[in-house]
């Protein structure tokens, strides 16, 4: 399908920085990283939990790269991705040709397609906004009534760092948060599920000797560190890695309702 650009594409910066270099270490990372493959798999579990049949039409909300989008598309359901970045559209459009992607505001979108969707979609979006309940509330305008709406977060507010700031992040989500959130919109059947559990205490560690977030870099150090950042792990490492988040996705589903991880997992319904 064609791209489609509408003319009102922007992009804030501190959304998400287009240095070349940190968007090059994005794509990288999305096509070999282990936790881009799990966030994956959990996704489609998730949608598959909530009885989203294969057909579905699915609007993913900041859909960057496509990554999931693309995903979601081989696993059966019909995408459409919208963003401001145009860059990172032109991006998901050469990668997956069969997905519908839009550059553009999503309060225009009903000029290119009006839905209704089937399931509004926000995979690590809402964490970088000041105030995502609007963004909701509009993307539920393009729902049908009893519509899914889902959305990943990264969690646990202790854990916020300089990593989150270069981000992009306003915020992590504390367990009950997203939830929450998402019963402001108005949705009902609400649930959240914790996961990448297994990550906390890597993370824990690696976060305790990070700067604090408030310390800001210059544009040139900032762009490199999130380039790091951004880095995919020796290859023995990230198949190990690999491996454990498979093995929680299998053995551990059903603590996921139960316990925090370094991601949230929440989706609720239209009325």
């Amino acid at each position: 399908m064609p791209l489609t650009i509408l003319p009102d594409t922007q992009h804030q910066e501190d959304d998400f920085s287009l240095d070349p270099r940190v968007v090059q270490a994005l794509w990288t990372m999305e096509e070999n990283h282990f936790w881009h493959q799990a966030r994956n798999r959990w996704i489609v579990s998730h949608l598959r939990d909530r009885a989203v049949p294969s057909g579905s039409r699915i609007l993913e909300v900041g859909c960057g790269s496509g990554w999931v989008a693309g995903h979601l598309q081989r696993c059966g359901y019909r995408v459409t991705g919208i963003d401001t970045a145009l860059v990172l559209v032109q991006k998901a459009a050469h990668r997956f040709p069969d997905v519908q992607f839009v550059a553009g505001q999503l309060e225009n979108l009903a000029v290119v397609d009006p839905g209704p969707f089937d399931v509004i979609a926000f995979f690590d979006v809402l964490e970088h906004l000041d105030s995502p309940l609007g963004l909701l509330k509009t993307a539920v305008g393009f729902a049908r009534p009893g519509a899914l709406v889902a959305a990943t977060v990264p969690a646990i507010a202790s854990l916020f760092s300089v990593v989150d700031t270069l981000s992009g992040h306003k915020r992590r989500y504390d367990s009950g948060e997203l939830l929450a959130l998402l019963q402001a919109a108005k949705l009902h059947s609400v649930q959240e599920r914790g996961i990448f559990r297994w990550l906390l205490p890597l993370m824990r560690r690696r976060r305790s000797s990070e700067p604090p977030s408030g310390m800001l870099m210059g544009g040139e150090e900032s762009a490199m560190r999130l380039a790091k950042e951004l880095a995919v792990p020796p290859p023995l490492l990230n198949s190990v890695m690999a491996l454990l988040c498979r093995l929680e996705q299998t053995v551990g589903k059903a603590a996921a309702a139960r316990n925090v991880g370094a991601s949230l997992v929440a989706s609720g319904f239209v009325e």
